[in-house]
């Protein structure tokens, strides 16, 4: 705000005064005058400002100055905000009052300035102007400080309202956008599940496809197998019953040349004589061929012995062993916890070295605990002449249980050979030897081809009892037979396989090659596979049909071991006589895959005199 005083000698509006309000709350004027009136009121008298002739001369002065210089200067004009009416506080005037200019016009004489008793007309009016000057501008910017609020007020309410529908909008179309994500989503994996459970239903039936013609097959060849065992054993009856009937006629013959012979004795003894040596020489020669016939159906006398040998200690074991304990239930009731636990971990073994040590070790406590001393390597248990019921009657079970399992596991699954063969080898490791001779009794019990050795039916004999002797079961077909075989031996074969050191480094303390001797007996040794080998190549034996898949076995269990101890030239003669037997028929192979098997093995050693190594041999 600015306001202006019109200079008396000037008819003109360029001179004014202008006021503002300082920091202090003080109107600060702006022109010369009121700049010059301001600082001789302050260092004025409190109360007198007129009645000293200097400090009238100083006003007058002042105006003077004042009157010369345009105070209006439109280019120096500034607007000032109102300020309250300011209070004038007079100092006291210094002690050397700085002259003014000099008057050039009119100077005021003494007399006049004393005439001057109260304020002057035109010092009213400055200060009336003045007061009215404060108002206005207070009112003035109130009034534009109104305004100012009321527009920001307004353009705040409207940025936030703007703002309020932009965010609205986003959200709306955020929204929107995540809905059809969400429904196409939705709708993509609603498709995904369509399709997958499509190929999922497919797979099935195709595997259920696959299942079903897998079971025609195995039920047609299962049929066929039946009808041509059946065909078998009716030709091997009608074959006895020919044989029978021509034995019998033989007879009746003879029985008739004898009556005749006596009829004609008294009429021509000489002549009689005659042909009673002749008939003598005869009855040699077919003796000598009957003999024959029956050395041609065993393999050798050796197998022969073996065979009676371990038959009659299959019987001790049950006439000492089995049948009395069966009888005695107080002596085997409490056996039949341990007997469930043998079974459980004979039945769970798998091929890890601390599983396999914990079996083995389980089993050497539970038969310890039915001896007065638990046996050592020190002190083997070997059987002998008296047999203790309880111990040997855990030895039977046990090793009825390893065979049960090698029946029915290592056939179609070869490498489930080792565990068992670890156990067996650990067990006699352990101080117990005579483990080791009662599984042999019960595999040849089993398994005559052990030995090997094919029994020959005596005179007398039934079909069952003879079937029987060989290890067959009741109803069962003549391929189920050859496979039972093969999985008990593959078993055997394992044993003579493995190498005794990582066994004997199991051990609390490696027994001596002394005490290797009595702990092993000799049929669990390497040697028995290669003295195993050249009996089931004997012509005789090696025409039966379950030879030619346990040559296979023997070669992919055995074999590696055999050619490490006794050489590639000496395992060169096997597998040529292996191979030349399954060509020339001289080695019986009833399938195909058994024969090609035998014949690619013998080609691979040719070229590389190497044999893998049989898979679950190591830990």
């Amino acid at each position: 705000m600015k306001f202006a005083i019109p200079d008396s000698d000037s008819d003109s509006d360029d001179n004014f005064v202008g006021v503002v309000q300082d920091d202090f709350g003080y109107l600060e004027p702006r022109s010369k005058l009121g700049i010059a009136i301001r600082n001789t009121l302050v260092f004025s008298d409190s109360e007198e400002s007129t009645n000293s002739e200097d400090e009238v001369g100083d006003l007058l002065d002042v105006m003077s100055v004042v009157s010369k210089t345009s105070y209006r200067n439109p280019k120096k004009e500034k607007r000032f905000a109102p300020a309250p009416a300011p209070r004038v506080t007079r100092k006291p005037k210094p002690e050397a009052a700085v002259a003014g200019p000099s008057w050039r016009r009119w100077e005021p004489s003494v007399a006049d300035l004393l005439r001057d008793d109260g304020p002057s007309e035109y010092t009213k009016w400055i200060r009336e102007t003045e007061a009215d000057a404060w108002k206005h501008g207070h009112r003035m910017a109130a009034e534009r400080q109104a305004e100012l609020d009321q527009i920001r007020t307004t353009i705040r309410k409207e940025h936030d309202r703007e703002q309020k529908i932009q965010q609205d909008r986003a959200a709306d179309e955020l929204q929107t956008m995540m809905e059809g994500l969400a429904v196409r989503e939705e709708a993509e994996e609603k498709e995904r599940t369509r399709l997958f459970e499509e190929r999922q239903a497919q797979l099935w039936a195709n595997i259920d496809a696959a299942i079903k013609e897998s079971e025609r097959r195995h039920r047609e060849e299962q049929s066929a197998l039946a009808a041509a065992e059946r065909k078998r054993k009716e030709d091997e009856e009608a074959r006895v019953a020919a044989a029978e009937k021509e034995a019998l006629a033989k007879k009746a013959e003879a029985e008739r040349v004898a009556k005749e012979k006596a009829e004609k004795e008294a009429a021509d003894r000489a002549e009689s004589e005659r042909k009673e040596q002749e008939a003598q020489a005869a009855q040699a020669a077919a003796q000598r061929e009957e003999d024959d016939r029956k050395a041609a159906a065993d393999t050798s006398l050796r197998g022969r012995r073996e065979w009676g040998k371990w038959v009659e200690v299959q019987k001790r074991m049950k006439n000492e062993v089995i049948h009395p304990l069966k009888a005695n239930k107080q002596m085997r009731d409490p056996l039949l916890p341990t007997m469930r636990l043998i079974k459980r971990w004979l039945g769970q073994v798998v091929n890890t070295q601390e599983k396999i040590l914990a079996v083995t070790n389980d089993l050497c406590t539970k038969f310890n605990e039915q001896l007065p001393s638990p046996a050592s390597v020190a002190e083997p248990k070997t059987l002998g002449d008296e047999l203790d019921p309880a111990y040997y009657y855990l030895l039977s079970h046990s090793a009825k249980a390893l065979i049960r399992q090698a029946a029915s596991e290592v056939e179609a699954k070869p490498e489930a050979a080792f565990p068992l063969a670890r156990i067996i080898m650990g067990v006699m490791l352990r101080g117990h030897p005579a483990f080791g001779t009662v599984v042999y009794a019960r595999l040849v019990k089993k398994c005559p081809f052990v030995v090997p050795y094919w029994p020959v039916r005596t005179e007398g004999q039934s079909r069952e009892e003879f079937e029987k002797s060989t290890g067959q079961l009741v109803d069962e077909s003549h391929a189920e037979y050859i496979r039972r075989m093969t999985g008990i031996m593959r078993m055997y074969f394992a044993v003579l396989a493995l190498p005794l050191g990582s066994l004997a480094r199991t051990l609390p303390a490696e027994p001596t090659p002394e005490q290797l001797l009595k702990l092993v007996p000799e049929e669990w040794r390497l040697p028995a596979a290669w003295t195993w080998v050249a009996s089931a190549l004997k012509p005789t034996l090696a025409k039966h049909p379950a030879v030619g898949p346990l040559l296979l076995a023997h070669l992919e269990t055995v074999g590696p071991a055999l050619v490490q101890v006794y050489g590639g030239k000496q395992m060169d003669k096997v597998f040529k006589a292996e191979r030349e037997g399954v060509e020339n028929g001289a080695i019986r192979c009833d399938t195909a895959a058994t024969r090609a098997t035998i014949k690619a093995s013998v080609d691979s050693w040719e070229q590389t005199h190497q044999l893998p190594a049989p898979k679950g041999i190591n830990w």
